[in-house]
């Protein structure tokens, strides 16, 4: 009759399991040992064209996010303008692994929830806006 007793508790265990929660998030995911570069894959958000129709030079931007907590955004392989600068945003980052968000401080601050960060993938959200990345 134990044996019985026990079995419901050994299948919430078992359905239960730490596997099931999502991996945490780390600074070391975001920027590596010393830096990584991200590139976005796609971006949704109400009323913008779809990512793919966008310009090269539009599609293939970087963003790079230091371990020192620095960040810049840059053109990538190609600039809409030959006379525009090659890094054209730079600011800080702090990421918040308790609360999935990703503060990004430039010449504003900006709050993402971070819903995928992987060794090889990130997707961010800003209200209804969302951005999916790959890294490099």
């Amino acid at each position: 009759m134990k044996n019985l007793l026990l079995l419901p508790i050994l299948f919430t265990l078992i359905c239960c399991s730490k596997e099931d929660d999502p991996a945490p998030i780390s600074d070391e995911l975001l920027a590596g040992a010393s830096s990584k570069t991200w590139i976005i894959t796609d971006f949704k958000s109400a009323g913008v064209a779809d990512f793919k129709d966008q310009p090269v030079c539009v599609q293939d931007d970087l963003w790079v996010f230091f371990a020192t907590g620095e960040m810049e955004q840059n053109e990538g392989a190609s600039k809409c303008q030959p006379s525009d600068p090659q890094v054209y945003a730079e600011g800080s980052w702090v990421l918040f692994p308790e609360s999935n968000t990703l503060r990004l401080t430039r010449s504003t601050i900006v709050n993402f929830n971070v819903v995928t960060l992987t060794k090889n993938e990130m997707t961010l959200t800003s209200g209804s806006d969302k951005y999916y990345f790959s890294s490099l």
